[in-house]
């Protein structure tokens, strides 16, 4: 009878792993958004190799999603003025809320969120806007730097920001658009596209290793 009641234990918590890592695994199949912004379509193209500068959406914790601002490829004087994104339309970027994690490379930035409030150059409407200082060079997004925010909103997730703006006129559809000087001379760049990596690896090989473990307490306790 022990023994019975000890396998009985021991297929409980093989049964409750299986559960608690697959629920994790629901959160952890994650996905990483980066965008490269490499169009010009209005004014003066920045001087170095595309993508100009590149924005990076992952999931760091359930409806937290981290957005990382690199202005990678901008060279000499160049630096980013203004930054926009879209957001998919289940969601209303109104809720969205913005907490800096590594924003000491630039000054006081402000940050605009709301259905279709943006339009950079006139050319379509996006939810999501970054100011970023345009007055002297110490509190400028500059070349070779990068800003992090934390974003947060009920149901968000890295993959809700590969979303399209809202067209005007000519242009087609952006999933970034951007401002860049250089202090005699200015472009508007964007991205038609998003490249999105999915992250089921991690999260499959969780579940397997908390399954394995389970049954070797299973067999463990099978033996006793």
């Amino acid at each position: 009878m022990k023994k019975l009641t000890n396998i009985s234990k021991a297929l409980l918590q093989l049964v409750l792993v299986i559960i608690f890592t697959a629920s994790m695994a629901g959160w952890a199949d994650a996905d990483i958004v980066t965008i490269g912004l490499n169009t010009i379509y209005s004014g003066t193209s920045p001087a170095g190799p595309t993508p100009w500068i590149t924005a990076t959406f992952i999931d760091v914790s359930p409806n937290t999603v981290q957005l990382t601002m690199t202005a990678n490829n901008l060279t000499g004087s160049e630096f980013v003025s203004g930054w926009y994104f879209n957001l998919t339309p289940s969601l209303d970027p109104i809720n969205l809320t913005f907490t800096g994690v590594n924003t000491g490379a630039v000054g006081t930035t402000l940050i605009t969120n709301s259905t279709d409030c943006c339009k950079p150059d006139g050319d379509g409407q996006f939810d999501i806007r970054f100011d970023f200082p345009t007055a002297g060079d110490s509190g400028r997004f500059n070349t070779g730097e990068s800003v992090v925010y934390n974003i947060y909103s009920t149901g968000l997730s890295a993959s809700s920001f590969n979303a399209y703006n809202t067209p005007k006129g000519s242009n087609p559809f952006f999933t970034s658009a951007a401002h860049i000087q250089d202090g005699t001379s200015s472009g508007w760049i964007a991205a038609t596209t998003a490249t999105v990596v999915p992250e089921p690896i991690s999260s499959t090989l969780f579940v397997a290793g908390g399954v394995l473990l389970g049954f070797r307490r299973f067999r463990k306790m099978k033996k006793a």
